[in-house]
């Protein structure tokens, strides 16, 4: 049974600068909370699908935004490719095996013009160095065989910057 991954919608007119955003934090509804205290208006909702329900809606009944949040259940890798609308900002943080299929999903709702951040991609400085532990072998192969992906997608102006743990920011041609 395949994991189910988190998405966040908000919706276009939001203050966020008319973004429409899916996100995916897995953080049992952490940053959904943050996110929307900053970047909805008043009449406006988040709708977010996360398998860690009991943790996120905890955490978004803890942020006071039950009333803007609609906490579904599922799996992105599901879900993603039965949204229709187009997206001008999509931020992706998944396990690893599934960045392909999710930034493949993602590219199909991107605007054009619009922008993906994707994070982790340095994963630990691994995706750099030969020397990585046995841990870490298969998923630093998915992010190296990702990245040169990312970087020479013909529809996508990309780059890998070297914050945090390596943030890719691409811009739809």
């Amino acid at each position: 049974e395949e994991e189910e991954k988190p998405v966040i919608d908000i919706s276009p007119e939001s203050a966020l600068g008319g973004f429409r955003v899916i996100i995916d934090p897995g953080h049992g509804g952490y940053d959904v909370g943050a996110r929307s205290k900053t970047g909805l208006m008043e009449e406006e909702k988040a709708l977010t699908l996360n398998p860690e329900h009991k943790k996120a809606r905890k955490n978004i009944e803890k942020s006071g935004l039950e009333n803007k949040i609609e906490l579904k259940i599922g799996n992105a890798l599901t879900v993603i490719p039965q949204l229709k609308k187009k997206y001008d900002l999509i931020f992706l943080d998944a396990d690893k095996e599934d960045y392909k299929r999710l930034f493949d999903y993602s590219m199909i709702l991107l605007k054009k013009g619009g922008v993906i951040f994707i994070d982790n991609l340095l994963w630990h400085g691994f995706a750099a160095t030969k020397r990585v532990p046995k841990e870490y072998k298969e998923s630093t192969k998915y992010i190296r065989d990702f990245n040169r992906i990312f970087m020479n997608q013909p529809n996508l102006n990309a780059t890998i910057l070297p914050i945090g743990d390596g943030i890719g920011l691409g811009i739809k041609r």
